[in-house]
């Protein structure tokens, strides 16, 4: 072949390549820009590694940069809070005078259950509201219960009480929990009253205190009152002895010897043995479990308004040793309140009630030679204790309602009545037309507002420095264990 042909075909083959491979660059540029023009735009790269934790459990999750922080290993203590209280309700002396003890036969009560010979609901309606509310009800019970077939009467004499057993059933539907039974009239009916009276009581689901049925029981209680522990004892004087230290006199009847220990006593010759004896009762209701001490003491003058020195000591004494409240009776009369301080731990503080009068009696003014009134009233003494979650136990409040018995022997509330306002006169009825129906109100008796007077003008200055002192520590203590309320 000619060499000119051979030049002609070569050029012709790499026109073809040439072209064949711009069509190829054309038609991938083609593509290029159709796939650019529908690809979704990518995110913006992170400056920093992600922390953030997916939903996705197939999703690996970024490690932080840092290590995690160790949780505290030092517990957080909860806030102290008041996780309890206990109210205790104290009154005065049950004296079954004959009077008292007749007015209610229940010849005059048709409705009475058969079989009940006296019926004492009205003794102590006026004051159940008040007293079955409190969490637990104390009241002296002033008087054997020696029964009628056991040779012993009925009777109101002063030496010889005995009473019928179901003064215990009113006094206890009323609230009452309780019964002191250390007292003057403790052995009226000698031995055999002594421990029947005790046998009466429980058998009635009640409680007694200041004697005992043997020497194995404690002279004491620890009562559990919502979850406070509260110790109780109850002490009566004796007839002055400064022979013997060995023998016991209430109401000039001497005590057997097998009854010597079981009447919780004091004898005012003797009173370093009875200090002895308080100390050890504190003590043993320490070790009871007590977180606060109520002592019960009957004492003093008969028919005085203050307290004597012998009082005033013996409370001093007994705050030493640690008694938080003192609660006294037997002078038939109310007399003043106290706040003592421990000459022994300055800290501690005893609130006193030096008597709180007669529950009931038939001491009627008229009948007696202090014709003032003061032997027809009592009280109701209201002590509140707190306890908080750290096992701290106060005293938080005390407080007086003043009482009054009327003519029927009633038990009343005095809680200064006001008396009623003059009333408009009554409109005239239209002819005809039915008569306007009228509120019953209550009839105001001013006997109510001047035993309320009486009794406030003995108790009310030195209940005004227990209360002031009870706000002001509650305060300090619910600040120091950092209570909020």
């Amino acid at each position: 072949m000619p060499e000119e042909t051979t030049d002609k075909s070569r050029r012709q083959l790499w026109i073809l390549i040439l072209c064949i491979s711009l069509v190829v660059v054309c038609a991938a540029a083609a593509a290029a820009v159709i796939w650019l023009a529908n690809r979704k735009p990518l995110p913006p790269a992170p400056t920093q590694p992600s922390t953030q934790v997916t939903t996705e459990a197939t999703t690996p999750t970024t490690l932080p940069t840092q290590p995690p922080t160790e949780p505290s290993t030092v517990p957080t203590e909860p806030p102290v809070e008041k996780v309890a209280s206990a109210t205790v309700v104290s009154m005065g002396d049950i004296l079954m005078h004959g009077p008292v003890r007749d007015t209610y036969i229940t010849k005059f009560f048709p409705g009475t259950a058969v079989g009940e010979e006296f019926n004492y609901a009205p003794v102590f309606a006026g004051i159940q509201d008040i007293i079955s509310k409190a969490d637990y009800a104390v009241i002296n019970l002033e008087t054997p219960l020696a029964g009628l077939d056991n040779g012993y009467p009925y009777s109101g004499v002063i030496g010889s009480f005995n009473a019928p057993d179901v003064i215990l059933d009113y006094a206890k539907a009323a609230g009452f929990d309780m019964m002191l039974t250390a007292n003057n009239h403790t052995y009226d009916c000698g031995s055999f009253g002594m421990h029947r009276t005790m046998e009466v009581i429980l058998e009635r689901e009640l409680q007694y205190l200041g004697t005992q049925q043997s020497a194995d029981e404690p002279d004491h209680k620890v009562i559990d009152i919502n979850g406070i522990a509260i110790g109780m004892a109850c002490y009566t004087y004796e007839v002055p002895n400064g022979k013997d230290a060995n023998r016991k006199s209430l109401n000039g009847k001497w005590v057997t010897d097998a009854d010597l220990p079981l009447v919780s006593s004091f004898d005012a010759y003797w009173l370093d043995l009875f200090y002895a004896q308080v100390a050890a009762d504190i003590e043993a209701m320490r070790t009871d479990g007590a977180e606060a001490i109520v002592l019960y003491v009957h004492w003093g003058d008969e028919y005085k308004l203050v307290q004597n020195s012998a009082q005033h000591d013996m409370a001093q004494k007994l705050c030493d040793l640690g008694a938080d409240v003192i609660i006294g009776g037997h002078p038939h009369v109310v007399q003043p309140v106290e706040l003592l301080t421990s000459t022994v731990d300055p800290g501690h503080k005893t609130v006193c009630l030096y008597s709180m009068g007669n529950a009931v009696s038939a001491q009627r003014r008229y009948k007696m030679t202090m014709n003032t009134g003061h032997t027809e009233d009592g009280v109701i003494f209201s002590i509140t204790f707190s306890k908080y979650s750290d096992g701290t136990v106060i005293l938080e409040t005390a407080d007086i309602t003043p009482t009054w018995v009327n003519e029927l022997y009633q038990i009343l509330p005095a809680v200064a009545p006001v008396p009623p306002e003059a009333t408009e006169p009554e409109a005239t009825q239209p002819s005809g037309s039915e008569p306007a129906t009228q509120p019953t109100e209550p009839v105001w008796d001013p006997n109510l507002q001047e035993s309320y007077n009486r009794t406030m003008a003995v108790v009310g200055e030195g209940l005004a420095v227990v209360q002031e002192h009870l706000q002001r520590s509650t305060a300090e203590t619910e600040a120091l264990l950092g209570v909020k309320n």
